[in-house]
């Protein structure tokens, strides 16, 4: 007899087509290795009893429980890291399929977007640029790039306003404009969908060759937390529910991952805050950030004729999107009168600097809800607490992308 580590397993995530919701496709789906942090992964593999709770007649008497529907539940830890791509004018960035977090991303808030980089042609100044003759379609209001204007080259991220032509237009200013030929990173960018319908499939195995399953049917029932803590490594915790789940031998003994794409870098790089109104590089030194997600989170469709009476997931409304914080040192009282004006700023950070190891997290548009005094070892600091609005400052709002209330770009 053999007793196995309970920290020795493989985790594989695909994405689950709507036809196939609730079946097991171990067989026929690519499943991508998940880089979750050893011992964060929790699986619930549950079968409902039901007790009819008929009339006994002597007193400790009870009926036999009938069994009821199945479910499945999976939390785990991850690193949120960046794709060792450089998405320059030959190669283009990451694709929702490139790692397990990216297909994660994708099927919890619904939508994608990636392409191809380029040149810079010619640069205005620091928000007005124009790429390569023939490149602006590879760019859209609301997606992210990446230029070397910071110090000694390294790479500042940006979202994109607009786009006419070649002539590409960023929201916030660069730290210096661009010159000819300066490479214009593109990026994947995660953004909130109206009504996906695609679920996530999961293989989950450990080192007993008869610990082996697949939960299927998944989808975030709960929203991702975020962790950016100033020089750890930034992690990303799901929780994702199932329709149903299967014992399986199928998958094989237990052997190596692959973590594709996977360049984890550690938490530092710019915050920046500014008013929604300007593009002005407004830089602040903050010292502790939470996004606090409160979604994406799904709500089952029941149905008699559905997977353990689920028919598939919805999306659900959940506003503010975001509840953003930051700490940042006391300077005047700025951000005490935009409350009270209901001033509305933006709001983003950058992790990392070099290409393939950026992240940009973006709260386009957020109003100031409360700001306190507050202490962090011994400096007196302000907390300044938002929420996310929709975004209005990408052309127009005619795409799930350009009005995201919250995105995460890679680069």
């Amino acid at each position: 007899m053999s007793y196995e580590l309970s920290t020795l397993e493989r985790i594989g995530v695909a994405e689950e087509a709507l036809a196939d919701f609730g079946t097991d496709k171990s067989g026929s789906y690519t499943f991508l290795d998940l880089p979750f942090k050893e011992g964060s992964a929790k699986a619930k593999l549950n079968q409902k009893l039901e007790t009819p709770g008929v009339a006994q007649q002597y007193i400790d008497d009870t009926d036999a429980a009938v069994l009821g529907p199945r479910a499945g539940e999976l939390t785990f830890s991850m690193p949120l890291h960046g794709s060792g791509i450089t998405a320059d004018a030959t190669t283009a960035a990451a694709t929702k399929n490139a790692a397990a977090l990216y297909m994660l991303l994708h099927v919890g808030f619904g939508g994608s977007r990636s392409n191809v980089g380029s040149t810079v042609a010619s640069g205005t100044s620091a928000t007005v640029f124009d790429v390569a003759i023939g490149d602006g379609s590879n760019f859209e209001a609301g997606c992210a790039v990446g230029l070397p204007t910071g110090a000694g080259g390294s790479y500042e991220m940006r979202e994109v306003a607009s786009v006419v032509g070649d002539t590409v237009t960023l929201k916030v200013a660069l730290s210096a404009t661009p010159s000819a030929s300066d490479v214009v990173l593109n990026s994947l960018t995660i953004y909130g969908a109206s009504n996906p319908t695609t679920a996530l499939q999961f293989t989950l195995q450990g080192a007993e060759a008869d610990d082996q399953y697949v939960l299927s049917g998944g989808q975030m029932t709960s929203a991702p937390k975020l962790t950016t803590k100033l020089g750890e490594i930034p992690t990303i915790d799901f929780t994702i529910s199932f329709a149903e789940w299967y014992h399986v031998s199928s998958l094989g003994p237990l052997s190596g991952a692959t973590y594709n794409n996977y360049s984890p870098v550690y938490t530092f790089g710019e915050t920046i805050l500014l008013a929604a109104s300007s593009s002005v590089r407004t830089v602040i030194d903050a010292a502790s950030f939470d996004f606090a997600l409160q979604g994406p989170k799904y709500t089952p469709i029941k149905s008699g004729s559905g997977v353990n009476t689920i028919k598939q997931w919805r999306r659900a409304r959940t506003a503010p999107l975001a509840k953003p914080s930051v700490s940042l040192p006391f300077q005047d009282f700025t951000y005490f009168t935009a409350r009270t004006n209901i001033t509305t700023y933006s709001l983003y950070q950058q992790i990392g600097n070099a290409a393939g190891e950026m992240i940009l997290i973006s709260a386009p548009l957020i109003q100031l809800m409360d700001v306190q005094r507050e202490d962090a070892d011994g400096i007196r600091y302000q907390k300044v607490d938002s929420k996310t609005l929709g975004d209005s400052n990408a052309t127009d709002r005619s795409t799930d992308l350009r009005r995201a209330a919250f995105r995460i770009s890679f680069a």
